[in-house]
């Protein structure tokens, strides 16, 4: 059974990297008090800093952002990442994967069991960092 149980939003910048989720549920390893302890979302343990492609910066694209859904197996590895919203560019629709497939992710716990959940996130990716 696959959980969908929040949407991960990675917000980058060149000196921060925020992860937010809906209904301000703490999401990573801080947990409100009001979140039982065998509860929690999927959420982003290490956030690979996008790469804007050379060739997107020779042809001059603009700054876009890619939203995927990253499935994440219980035991925390990523096995499959699809684009759910494109930039309209697939060399930055590639480069949002690669950011997806090299961050790193905690598995949802569900009913004291770690669980199958595909969230969302959100990259953006722009030339000028």
């Amino acid at each position: 059974m696959m959980h969908n149980l929040v949407a991960i939003a990675v917000i980058a910048s060149a000196k921060q990297v925020r992860v937010c989720a809906p209904n301000a549920i703490t999401v990573g390893c801080n947990y409100s008090r009001s979140q039982k302890s065998c509860e929690r979302y999927p959420f982003l343990i290490n956030y690979a800093a996008p790469e804007y492609p050379e060739i997107a910066r020779e042809a001059h694209l603009a700054a876009a952002t890619v939203v995927v859904r990253v499935t994440i197996a219980p035991n925390n590895t990523v096995t499959a990442i699809k684009v759910v919203n494109s930039s309209g560019s697939s060399v930055l629709d590639r480069a949002a994967i690669t950011v997806a497939r090299k961050s790193t992710f905690g598995a949802a716990i569900h009913h004291c069991k770690r669980v199958q959940s595909s969230p969302t996130m959100r990259i953006d990716l722009d030339p000028e960092q």
